[in-house]
């Protein structure tokens, strides 16, 4: 979840270049698609699409507030974002479409928001629609869908007192899952939730209201059969039935939920990625105050043996064909950008750090 800090700013670049820059001067690559990534510098950030190869770096956002989690669309021609705008207070969507010569920014929703905390802007499978969660001033979560076409932003269950969040959709776009404390408001159990695309069929899929446990940020696997989520015991220390917490799934077709992997400490931060091939799940581990790299094959439960990079690792995203993943890492206060390789479980340094910047929130699409 993004919380927007607000305070002094100064302007930001607003030049932009054409993608074909990004495609065409690499020459051959390893690895399909293109990653979007934030890119912050003193009190404002910018979002920019580079190859895999770290090579080509191109702008496409502008402004001179905050940009930032920036998402590809399914089809790989478009990137969304929120932007921050400090003149106004307020945070919106906006669109890049990288099929088009000229790389400009279009206001995706016809209304903005006052809220300070947001969870990733999640494509619908056929571009129509995008869902998002924020946390208003009350910290009471709500999940909205923009209509990209109209640019109407809906709240799906219509201020609820309830806090509902990280949805994510289902693989033909008819339902999406997500996390909710319902049916007590005040109650720290969530559990997790159904839901047609337009807020109606409510189904509760997991119980915990009795047990004593959190399940949080599903991740719908690329085939539909399973829900990786992660869970959690709301009192450290505390056993309950139903445990152990760690990363599990639930299979669509049983309504049974398994555990996958047992956690010491389950994250609260970041859902489980699955491959676009539906084989692994990627995820972070908090491990000695740290958030440590995990790789697991979805059929086996196996880890991935994966080469030691030292820091705190943040977003991770697949490249679109499923042979690699790319993730940021702070070490010694300053981010770098890495990429694993599925096949050989080697890492490579595709961007290093830079002291005068900070970056952030790879998303890795494209075709």
């Amino acid at each position: 979840m993004r919380r927007i800090q607000k305070g002094r700013w100064i302007s930001g670049a607003t030049a932009l270049a054409l993608l074909g820059a990004v495609l065409s001067a690499c020459g051959p690559r390893p690895y399909a698609g293109a990653i979007a990534y934030q890119r912050v510098v003193d009190e404002s950030s910018q979002i920019y699409v580079m190859d895999p190869g770290g090579e080509v770096k191109t702008l496409i956002s502008e402004g001179s507030g905050w940009s930032f989690m920036p998402s590809w669309s399914a089809d790989g021609e478009r990137v969304a974002y929120f932007y921050f705008d400090p003149g106004t207070q307020m945070t919106n969507v906006y669109a890049v479409d990288l099929t088009k010569a000229e790389l400009e920014p279009a206001l995706l929703t016809d209304s903005g928001t006052y809220d300070l905390e947001f969870g990733s802007l999640k494509w619908s499978p056929d571009g129509e629609s995008i869902l998002f969660y924020t946390v208003d001033v009350l910290e009471i979560a709500d999940i909205y869908k923009i209509d990209t076409a109209s640019g109407a932003v809906n709240d799906v269950f219509e201020e609820t007192v309830f806090d509902d969040l990280a949805p994510d959709w289902s693989p033909d776009g008819e339902q999406f899952v997500f996390a909710s404390n319902r049916p007590k408001k005040d109650d720290p159990i969530y559990d997790l939730y159904l839901s047609d695309a337009d807020g109606g069929n409510l189904v509760q899929l997991t119980d915990n209201n009795s047990l004593g446990w959190v399940d949080t940020l599903p991740a719908w696997s690329p085939g539909g059969s399973k829900i990786a989520f992660f869970r959690y015991n709301f009192i450290p220390g505390e056993e309950f039935e139903g445990g152990p917490q760690g990363l599990w799934w639930y299979d669509v077709a049983s309504g049974e939920s398994s555990l996958l992997y047992e956690m010491p400490v389950a994250t609260e931060d970041l859902p489980p990625v699955w491959s676009p091939d539906g084989r692994f799940l990627a995820f972070l581990e908090p491990l000695d105050g740290m958030h440590v790299l995990r790789v697991l094959e979805a059929k086996t439960g196996e880890l991935m043996g994966i080469g030691e990079v030292l820091g705190e690792k943040r977003t991770v995203s697949w490249s679109p064909d499923s042979r690699a993943l790319a993730f940021t890492n702070l070490n010694a206060g300053e981010v770098g950008m890495f990429i694993l390789d599925i096949r050989s479980g080697e890492l490579s340094e595709i961007m290093e750090a830079d002291p005068g910047a900070s970056i952030g929130d790879p998303h890795w699409g494209g075709n």
